[in-house]
């Protein structure tokens, strides 16, 4: 997604480009949507809504050499890095391009699966937004998504840094739009979106940051070098959710956590795999 969308909702996360190349690090199909992959086949003519710079969507274009897939973001920067990606790769069966979700540039019963990772969370209605992917699925096709809880996360040492951020954090998402607890009522969303109940396997999973390298990234990659950002203090401390200390307590119990040997954090994700 791009910073803003067409309903007004913001991208909380921003697309910083240290943002965008942790996701290349981080995220794989693997670890971001194990529930698609034992039904993709070899032809599947695959969506990826939101696919960002591409890190998971080379890797379904790779399952699906006969197939094609099709990456869809708002934000041109991070559509950039999937094309470079893609081509890092030797991938020849990839097309990324700018759309908004709620009004996609294809045919009714299009793809025969879609995958969507963390994006629902950020956009105003999420229930329109599935309604818009199911119209695009064939008939039988599969529609596999995931987006994190952050009202399950856990962490460990205590940080009130970290606690800070765990009550700031989702009310500033909520400022721009979005959900920060969508895991628990993604299946109300697609229900809502036209998808039947008897149509659905509804799960959960979890990441879950330990090692020294994981940690870094979490830790410091990621919300020590977000909470810093021009875009973090436009939706907490001018909102009056938090003030400037409050920000520098926040990104420096990040740091003082990711630099303790036995730090361990894990969040929550809801999932679902729907058919049409």
């Amino acid at each position: 997604m791009s910073s803003q969308a067409t309903d007004g909702s913001t991208y909380t996360s921003t697309h910083d480009s240290t943002v965008l190349e942790g996701y290349i690090k981080y995220r794989t199909a693997v670890n971001c949507c194990p529930h698609l992959l034992p039904v993709l086949k070899p032809t599947d003519s695959v969506l990826d809504m939101g696919c960002g710079p591409g890190s998971i969507s080379v890797d379904l274009a790779s399952r699906v050499p006969l197939g094609h897939l099709t990456g869809v973001d708002l934000s041109e920067k991070a559509l950039e890095k999937a094309r470079e990606l893609a081509v890092d790769k030797k991938l020849t069966n990839t097309t990324f391009l700018t759309a908004d979700i709620y009004s996609l540039p294809f045919p009714d019963d299009s793809f025969d699966a879609i995958h969507v990772h963390q994006v629902l969370q950020h956009v105003t209605y999420p229930w329109t937004a599935a309604s818009e992917l199911r119209r695009v699925l064939k008939p039988g096709g599969v529609l596999a998504v995931t987006e994190s809880d952050l009202g399950g996360c856990i962490w460990s040492p205590e940080s009130p840094g970290i606690s800070l951020w765990s009550a700031v954090y989702p009310k500033v998402q909520r400022g721009n739009g979005g959900e920060p607890f969508a895991g628990r009522v993604l299946h109300t969303w697609l229900l809502k979106g036209g998808f039947s109940r008897d149509d659905m396997e509804i799960s959960s999973g979890s990441w879950c940051f330990a090692t020294p390298a994981d940690v870094k990234f979490w830790g410091i990659e990621t919300w020590y070098h977000r909470l810093q950002l021009p875009e973090f203090r436009k939706g907490s401390v001018e909102r009056e959710l938090c003030t400037e200390d409050d920000v520098q307590t926040m990104y420096e119990g990040w740091k003082e956590w990711a630099m303790s040997e036995d730090a361990w954090f894990s969040i929550p994700h809801g999932r679902v795999l729907a058919r049409k």
